[in-house]
């Protein structure tokens, strides 16, 4: 049915609108592109709205302006992304390609730095902190208030400079082949122990836990990852060193871990300079007690046009910086010409589009409806205010209604994520096929739905999310003590891949309407859990593989061992019947292994073991 569209839909272009080959081709892609925009948005949207229509007999609020945010955002991405493509993915393999060449290991990471601080400020998903600043009560949660407002600048460059250093030691990765185990405990350990202070320490700064180890998440999406590794691959053709695919993975969870702990830092530091009581007043000109702890972040409520203005303001601050620095470093520190000016301005142009349209779904798409769903759910089995008649069901039934849904969605969002999908694909490539694409990506799926619910659990129930923390990665390092180089990198990164500009909006507006349900103090610390289950789970996963293998394995060589040892031989005319059951059950390889015994007529050789697998012991053993 897709092949007859697509050929109707091309002769309709070629015949009726006289459109070239490279036209209809450049539509095709866009309507691909949109396609898999689509994938990701349209479940996890209907998945909330029949929820909401079906559990909660409601309708979702301003739908029209709604479905339009959506769209918005929808071909925002779809610009943006190929923006990147066309524009500054080239700049940053040539950048990464000829500073060997001409510089220094140590410039090198200068630059590499800055570029981890400038692709910061692109990443779509950064923008989705700003509307969540207006939902933080000051009163309530002084530090949180008073990053998100009042330090919303020195955030942003906080998780900047944890991304410059992540680059650094990435490209130092490359060059040195160094390996992951090492770095992550080198990441994790002081990231850890921050977060061990900001508990017991200095408890203040307990509400700012869950915002740092989501800032982690945020980071990984569409900008950050692709420029890192094109700039490190670059190094690396220019350093005429030679690697494989796997060198590719790693890059992710470096990205990832190295922000949480200059949020951490940058919180303690704060804490230090201001007190609480400062920041609560406002240093003197609010009176909490008057206010009985209403006053959020929205001083001023912005009008659409505003909105729109605001929106098309941000993408030329978060875009412009980046393509500025890349251009400057090829044309007058590099002195190399640019590549096909033309289409790089096109992209530049095509990029700044695509992120302010994506700024405005945000606003009134996903914000929107993440923010009514959070704040609906819960009444599914809590009285809350903003709902006369509320909880709808017993307690027992209405949290099972919000577990499933946040499964499901968590489920679904990661289901569409098309970096998944490649990462899938390398994965079964490198594993020989022994580690499937579709394995891997239910395996995080699974995953991601699971630490979902667990978040979920952290705001609606009071769940302290330093012992998630905790639990969580102290799970995942004892897995990654018995894992290969290989699959750590790949459960590791998996973590990253999981949280792109789709689902990191609406994870974020959902859990800050728990808490506003709920009447927590924050509703951060979801997407931290959404994003270290999936590394259990792939370790796991890898783990119950490896095991069931070896357990194969030496029940074979047991069996024909014990063969061997009765001087047993295959006869051809014995088993006929055994063997078409065996092709049946065990498949051609079983069948094959079989031929080859009977054919030779001699006894089986254990050199050959590697190649037998269980099924074919049951064929031998009943045609001998």
């Amino acid at each position: 049915m897709i092949q007859k569209l697509y050929g109707r839909t091309d002769k309709f272009l070629r015949d009726r609108m006289h459109w070239k080959a490279p036209a209809r081709a450049l539509f095709f892609y866009y309507i691909l592109q949109f396609y898999e925009q689509v994938l990701a948005v349209v479940p996890i949207t209907l998945c909330l709205v029949i929820t909401i229509g079906i559990y909660f007999q409601r309708t979702v609020n301003s739908p029209g302006t709604l479905a339009g945010g959506l769209i918005s955002a929808m071909v925002g991405l779809v610009l943006f992304v190929d923006g990147l493509r066309v524009a500054i993915m080239p700049l940053g393999s040539l950048l990464g390609q000829q500073l060997p060449e001409q510089f220094k290991v140590r410039y090198i990471l200068v630059v590499a730095c800055a570029i981890g601080i400038l692709v910061t400020y692109a990443e779509p998903a950064i923008a989705s902190l700003r509307p969540l600043a207006n939902l933080v009560k000051r009163c309530d949660t002084p530090y949180l208030f008073f990053v998100l407002n009042d330090m919303s600048e020195i955030l942003v460059l906080s998780i900047g400079l944890g991304v410059g250093v992540a680059a650094m030691i990435g490209v130092l990765r490359f060059l040195r082949n160094w390996s992951l185990k090492p770095l992550i405990a080198l990441g994790l350990s002081p990231t850890i122990a921050c977060a061990c202070y900001m508990k017991w320490g200095n408890p203040e700064l307990s509400p700012l836990i869950g915002l740092a180890w989501d800032c982690g998440a945020v980071t990984t999406g569409p900008v950050t990852v692709p420029i890192l590794l094109s700039l490190g691959i670059g190094v690396m053709k220019g350093s005429a060193a030679r690697r494989d695919a796997r060198d590719g993975f790693g890059i992710i969870t470096l990205a990832s871990t190295f922000p949480i702990l200059a949020v951490e830092l940058m919180s303690i530091f704060i804490s230090l300079r201001y007190s609480s009581e400062d920041i609560r007043t406002d240093f003197g000109k609010i009176d909490c007690s008057q206010l009985n702890g209403t006053e959020t972040g929205l001083e001023v409520k912005e009008t659409d046009a505003q909105l729109v203005l605001s929106a098309f303001t941000f993408a030329i601050r978060s875009i412009l910086p980046l393509n500025v620095f890349l251009i400057i470093m090829i044309v007058l520190v590099l002195w190399k010409p640019l590549p096909k000016i033309s289409s790089l301005l096109l992209g530049i142009l095509e990029s700044q589009m695509g992120m302010t349209l994506f700024n405005i779904g945000l606003s009134f798409g996903f914000t929107a409806l993440g923010d009514q769903s959070g704040v609906l759910l819960p009444s599914a089995f809590l009285e809350t205010s903003s709902f006369p008649g509320s909880p709808y069901y017993a307690k027992g039934p209405g949290i099972a209604i919000v577990m499933v849904t946040i499964f499901v969605l968590g489920f679904l969002a990661t289901r569409a994520e098309p970096a998944l999908r490649v990462m899938g694909k390398t994965v079964e490539l490198l594993s020989g096929g022994q580690f499937g694409a579709n394995m891997l990506v239910y395996t995080v799926c699974v995953g991601v739905g699971c630490g979902m619910v667990a978040g979920s659990s952290k705001i609606l129930f009071g769940v302290n999310i330093i012992y998630m923390i905790l639990g969580k990665y102290a799970a995942a390092s004892l897995l990654t003590i018995f894992a290969s180089e290989d699959f750590t990198n790949i459960a590791w990164d998996s973590a990253g891949v999981t949280t792109g500009p789709v689902t990191v909006p609406f994870v974020l507006s959902i859990g800050i309407g728990f808490s506003k349900a709920t009447s927590a103090q924050e509703g951060f610390g979801i997407l931290t859990c959404a994003s270290v289950a999936p590394i259990i789970t792939v370790l796991l996963t890898d783990r119950l593989r490896t095991m069931y293998g070896q357990a194969v394995k030496a029940y074979v060589q047991r069996r024909l061992s014990q063969m061997r040892s009765v001087g047993v031989q295959c006869e051809p005319e014995e088993g006929k019947e055994l063997l078409e059951d065996g092709k049946r059950n065990g498949g051609e390889e079983a069948e094959k292994e079989w031929r080859k015994l009977v054919d030779s007529s001699t006894q089986f050789d254990m050199e050959d073991l590697d190649e037998v697998d269980v099924e074919d012991v049951w064929v031998i053993e009943a045609a001998c």
